[in-house]
């Protein structure tokens, strides 16, 4: 399921310490403390430490309490790419 994607150019807010672009988010953004679920298409700079890999058909998933994330390449940095359940 390996889907192309363009990256929209990163621009920096000022209220922001770093780079963000609509459907990018950090973190803090999205794992609250309350868990909840995340927009197909949402990218995550990175995941929460507790979340499962899973194998499906050869593609390495994350699944993060039911939320599924395939990591692409994003130039030299790994992000994650909320997808529909793989299974």
């Amino acid at each position: 399921m390996a889907a192309s994607w363009a990256t929209p150019a990163i621009t920096t807010a000022a209220a922001s310490s770093g780079p963000y672009w609509p459907g990018y988010w950090g973190p803090a953004a999205v794992w609250g403390a309350a868990a909840t679920a995340v927009a197909v298409g949402t990218i995550i700079a990175t995941l929460p430490p507790e979340c499962v890999t899973v194998v499906v058909n050869g593609v390495s998933y994350r699944d993060c309490g039911g939320n599924w994330f395939e990591p692409r390449y994003d130039g030299h940095a790994v992000v994650y790419v909320a997808v529909k359940d793989p299974r």
